[in-house]
C-alpha cells in the first residue's frame, strides 16, 4: 500500500507535489471527498491513494483522497451491505442512546443560567454562602486588606 500526500492542484484532476511539481491524476482514480469516515478509511486501507490536504494558517485540511474508482465503489457497496444490516442499526441505535443528542447543549444552558444566578447575587451584594470558593477568596481579601489598614500598611 503507497499513500502520498499533495497539495490540491490548479485543475480539477491534477495535484501539486509540496515541491510545486503539478502531477495528473491517474487515469481511472477519482476523488473520494472528505464526507463519510469510515468510507475514507476503508478506502485508504484497501490499497493505492493519494491524499490531498491543504494547510491553513496552522490547520491541515482534508480536500479528499484519490484512488482507484474501482476500490471506491467496491468499498462503497461493501459499506453499504453492511449498514443495511440489523446489527448495525442495533449498534448506531446504542451509540445514539449512549450519546442523548442535545443533552449536551441541555446542561450548558442550566450551568449557563446557573452561573448567571451566581454572579447576580454577587453584584447585588447578597450573601452567598460559605461553600462558595468565590465568597471565601473575597472574604479573604476583604479581611487582609482590613488588617493592612488597622495596621498603617495599607
Amino acid at each position: 500500500m503507497t499513500a502520498q500526500t499533495f497539495l490540491p492542484g490548479p485543475a480539477h484532476n491534477t495535484v501539486r507535489t509540496h515541491a510545486g511539481q503539478i502531477l495528473p491524476v491517474p487515469h481511472g482514480w477519482e476523488l473520494l471527498t472528505p464526507s463519510d469516515a469510515a468510507l475514507t478509511r476503508r478506502v485508504k486501507a484497501a490499497g493505492e491513494h493519494w491524499l490531498v490536504q491543504e494547510r491553513v494558517g496552522r490547520k491541515v485540511f482534508s480536500r479528499g483522497v484519490w484512488a482507484p474508482a474501482a476500490t471506491i465503489a467496491e468499498v462503497r457497496s461493501e459499506l453499504a451491505a453492511e449498514r443495511s444490516t440489523d446489527a448495525y442499526a442495533k449498534k448506531q441505535a446504542a451509540g445514539d442512546k449512549r450519546r442523548v443528542k442535545g443533552q449536551r447543549r441541555e446542561v450548558r444552558r442550566m450551568l449557563a443560567q446557573r452561573s448567571k444566578e451566581l454572579l447576580g447575587t454577587y453584584r447585588r451584594g447578597e450573601p452567598t454562602g460559605i461553600a462558595c470558593p468565590l465568597a471565601r477568596a473575597l472574604a479573604s481579601c476583604e479581611s487582609a486588606a482590613g488588617s493592612e489598614e488597622s495596621t498603617g500598611l495599607g
